[in-house]
């Protein structure tokens, strides 16, 4: 039968953290034997002997040899060497703290990484350290040493405002469907892969931007607008964008596909521009004339038909 250790009795510098844990290991680099959590006295299930044990308060941890012998307690103190950091993100100024707001503390030689959300409250191991928050794109650092047995407290205020876009036909007509948002740094170069910020799906949901200029492609269906808007600090702009197209539906009873084509000068069908399968194809395109084209096995049917700004296009039809 293995013998059980004597009792053990522990305090720590952060007593009151969350987070305290032990862990009991043969070596420094062995497997742990056996782990306490929190402020613990009783008896340990440990042969006698001497454990190197690591504590654990928040961020922050120590190691020390500890002896356990049956019938007496040992009380290891373990010095943390540690502070606590609370830092809270906000978006601009006057601001509530962010929801969400991702918050990363970096301490080189200490710890690789800590992440919260909104507000950081830690125990964390005394040295200089870098503390990140982003607000949407926005985002703020800052530089900060933790000194043992201190609270450090930060606010880290990024410049960010709010924008919520919407979209609707010219002429007026609304938008309920098939419909996205993209939204790109401004750049002098072409809408590029690398400047994207931010997709959105739904009419007037917000997206929160560091300051600055920006560029919206609102799409739906084939057709699409770009229009420009700058972000300011603490601002909800709100950003409308009327695309010169409007909302088509066409209908071919028995197609089992429908392609539409741009027409040609001579009425013919020319680009492809989408298909659908089915007899009922719902999209949105630019002005113009176009050719709906709608086949069944070898039976096909061509259908010219104009978009209008303004209007709805009903587009109906029968096979031969």
């Amino acid at each position: 039968m293995r013998a059980r250790g004597g009792g053990f009795g522990c305090s720590s510098a952060a007593r009151t953290s969350s987070g305290q844990s032990f862990d009991f290991r043969a070596d420094p680099e062995g497997e742990v034997l056996h782990t306490i959590y929190g402020a613990f006295k009783g008896r340990v299930d440990l042969p006698d002997g001497r454990y190197h044990v690591t504590a654990f308060a928040g961020l922050a941890t120590t190691t020390a040899e500890v002896e356990l012998k049956a019938g007496s307690y040992a009380e290891p103190v373990f010095i943390m060497n540690a502070g606590r950091l609370t830092a809270m993100a906000y978006g601009s100024e006057g601001d509530a703290i962010a929801e969400g707001a991702p918050i990363r503390l970096t301490m080189p030689g200490k710890l690789e990484e800590a992440y919260d959300y909104s507000v950081m409250d830690r125990i964390v191991p005394a040295g200089n350290g870098t503390v990140t928050a982003e607000v949407g794109t926005a985002k703020v650092s800052q530089d900060i040493t933790i000194t043992a047995g201190e609270t450090l407290e930060i606010e880290l205020v990024a410049a960010a405002g709010t924008a919520e876009l919407r979209m609707t036909f010219a002429k007026g007509l609304p938008i309920t469907e098939f419909y996205s948002f993209d939204v790109y740094r401004a750049s002098d170069e072409p809408l590029r892969d690398e400047d994207l910020v931010g997709v959105l799906y739904g009419q007037g949901d917000p997206i929160t931007l560091a300051v600055g200029d920006y560029l919206v492609r609102a799409n739906v269906g084939m057709a699409f607008a770009l229009q420009p808007f700058s972000v300011t600090a603490g601002q909800t702009l709100s950003v409308e964008v009327e695309v010169p197209a409007a909302p088509v539906r066409i209908t071919v009873p028995g197609a089992e596909v429908i392609e539409i084509f741009a027409a040609t000068a001579d009425g013919s069908p020319g680009a492809s521009l989408r298909y659908d399968y089915g007899e009922v194809a719902v999209s949105a395109l630019f002005a113009g004339d176009y050719v709906a084209q709608a086949t069944k096995g070898d039976t096909r049917v061509d259908i010219p038909f104009t978009v209008t700004l303004g209007q709805s296009a009903e587009v109906t039809a029968t096979l031969p």
